[in-house]
């Protein structure tokens, strides 16, 4: 897991193409004008989607994993916390399905983190995490970027 600032993820472009390709996208965006929905950036290697939600969940409720792809969670607009915890901490609810990456668990919550607009969380396979717990009672408007391992 990475957590920085969008100004210091050329510092992170070195390792893989595609996770270059999403840095680049990043410090380029204009990240106030994105739009709920998805968005291309590199074909099925790199994508994104927009969210905006009430950020309602309670941590440690349930976590979830990737294989294929690596996830880069950034709010940009208000701020969510985003429960963090390993396998080891954690025990599978829903096996992991390949067509969609995705794979839920129950477990003990490890770590908690704070994203503002401006930050970002990089996600990789060995990190399960929780999105969407609250931080205060303001919507969030959130990019979630998926980068093939």
């Amino acid at each position: 897991m990475i957590i920085t600032e969008i100004k210091n993820l050329a510092r992170y472009q070195a390792l893989s193409a595609d996770l270059q390709a999403a840095c680049e996208f990043l410090m380029q965006a204009d990240l106030s004008k994105f739009e709920p929905g998805p968005f291309e950036i590199a074909g099925t290697n790199v994508s994104g989607n927009c969210f905006d939600y009430e950020a309602d969940g309670r941590l440690g409720e349930l976590f979830e994993g990737h294989e294929a792809y690596i996830d880069i969670h950034l709010t940009t607009r208000n701020c969510e916390r985003m429960a963090l915890t390993t396998k080891d901490s954690a025990v599978v609810k829903t096996p992991y399905d390949k067509a969609k990456d995705i794979a839920f668990y129950t477990g003990q919550v490890e770590q908690v983190v704070k994203l503002f607009p401006g930050n970002c969380l990089i996600t990789f396979p060995e990190d399960l995490h929780q999105p969407k717990v609250r931080y205060d009672e303001k919507n969030v408007r959130k990019v979630v970027l998926k980068v093939k391992c």
